[in-house]
């Protein structure tokens, strides 16, 4: 990222791993409480108004606690 006037570096996006898994996958991810910031969680009401879809994260969330307990 550049300036306004585009002649000092403001910030490096690293996107390596930007829309690797499945929508569901990041839809999820991005909801997780564990991981939000309050002002995260006020840019995703506002990209994502309708209500969460609570199962999709809990069951994303669930995988990860399974995998992580068996390594």
């Amino acid at each position: 990222m550049v300036d306004a006037d585009g002649e000092h570096i403001t910030g490096i996006i690293d996107w390596g791993n930007a829309g690797f898994y499945p929508s569901y996958w990041e839809y999820s991810r991005m909801h997780d409480a564990n991981f939000c910031t309050l002002g995260w969680e006020k840019i995703l009401g506002m990209v994502f108004p309708e209500p969460r879809r609570q199962t999709e994260i809990g069951t994303v969330r669930t995988i990860l606690l399974t995998i992580e307990d068996h390594l």
